[in-house]
């Protein structure tokens, strides 16, 4: 265990987005994420963005045969290993798009391509500079196993050649904070809005902090998750399509400490839990949003509606929103009411 607590130490880093709204009546006090909201504007259902997939140049997606995660979490860290297998379903061959979206407070530390039986590790780099790299090994018919970061946590890689019929296999690894919120440290693995995955397999290594534990009513939560031992949870799935994300809960004790630290050889890192009193409900708030629909912004779209449903699910109920669309002119997509 102290191996994976110095690499889950060290490669920990916060990665922050950010939204563009307009508040009509001043800015609420700060509020946790509320899941029941999520999705829901004022009656305005949005359908969940897949966090993975691999299209070809028409945006067709290529079919998913497997989805392998492993995690280890480590009181206020984790680290996630993803091992992927598509399918070109196609007697053509092809170039793809590889496309994820990360967790919040995720920070990625391996991308890894497999070309002719052997792993070819990747590196992160700015789309611009991916580009220019790609289109120098396109010409020699190889992929130079390039991951680009877009906007916010949001990443994705250009695939060639992808032969007829031919299976893709992708490693992506990625460490993640998880801080307490509401007096509850979550961990979770984004599985909503993917399509059918020919075979699921999930298993998490669970070492929690002194005096934090996963209740037996959250372990029943852990969808279709069997747990075989103190600390391992396990899912297989055949034919699945995911309808919620994975999520395992911790809750400290009244005895837990609330200063706790974690140590891998020279390697530190410390968590405070403070004794802070409950600020006051504040009265209800209108919000209106603007969102680009024109066609210069198609490409970030899926990115820009996760972001907005992590926002509206993050406002108190009594919070009333209004959505616009905009391109050549405004239109209302809801009218304003509140998040019930």
């Amino acid at each position: 265990m102290n191996t994976m607590s110095r690499s889950l130490i060290t490669t920990a880093s916060l990665v922050l987005g950010a939204v563009l709204c307009i508040g009509l009546s001043g800015v609420p006090a700060a509020s946790q994420a509320q899941t029941k909201n999520a999705g829901r504007i004022a009656g305005a259902t949005l359908a969940p963005v897949a966090p993975i997939w691999l299209s070809d140049s028409d945006g067709q997606e290529l079919t998913l045969e497997e989805l392998s995660a492993r995690t280890a979490i480590h009181g206020m860290l984790s680290l996630t290993e993803i091992e992927l297998r598509f399918r070109n379903p196609k007697a053509r061959r092809m170039e793809g798009r590889f496309s994820c979206t990360l967790p919040a407070n995720a920070a990625i530390s391996r991308f890894a391509k497999e070309v002719n039986g052997t792993l070819m590790e990747g590196e992160v780099v700015e789309r611009l500079r991916a580009n220019q790299v790609y289109e120098q090994f396109l010409h020699q018919m190889r992929d130079p196993a390039l991951l680009e970061q877009d906007q916010g946590n949001r990443f994705s890689a250009r695939i060639f050649p992808i032969d007829p019929n031919a299976q893709v296999r992708i490693l992506l690894s990625y460490s993640q904070l998880l801080p307490m919120h509401d007096n509850v440290r979550t961990y979770s693995f984004p599985l909503r809005g993917l399509s059918k995955v020919g075979k699921f397999s999930f298993r998490a290594f669970v070492t929690p902090l002194q005096g934090e534990s996963i209740s037996e009513k959250d372990a029943g939560r852990i969808a279709g998750a069997t747990h075989t031992t103190a600390d391992i949870y396990s899912i297989d799935e055949h034919d699945y399509t995911p309808a919620h994300d994975v999520e395992i809960a911790f809750h400290p004790t009244a005895a837990a400490p609330r200063a706790q630290t974690i140590r891998a050889g020279d390697f530190y890192i410390a968590s405070f839990r403070p004794d802070v009193p409950m600020a006051k409900v504040s009265p209800p708030h209108d919000w209106l949003f603007f969102v680009d629909t024109s066609a210069s912004a198609a490409e970030s779209q899926s990115h820009r509606i996760r972001a907005l449903e992590q926002v509206i699910a993050s406002l108190p109920e009594s919070d009333r929103v209004q959505l616009v669309a905009f391109d050549q002119e405004f239109a209302n997509v809801s009218s304003p009411g509140a998040l019930k």
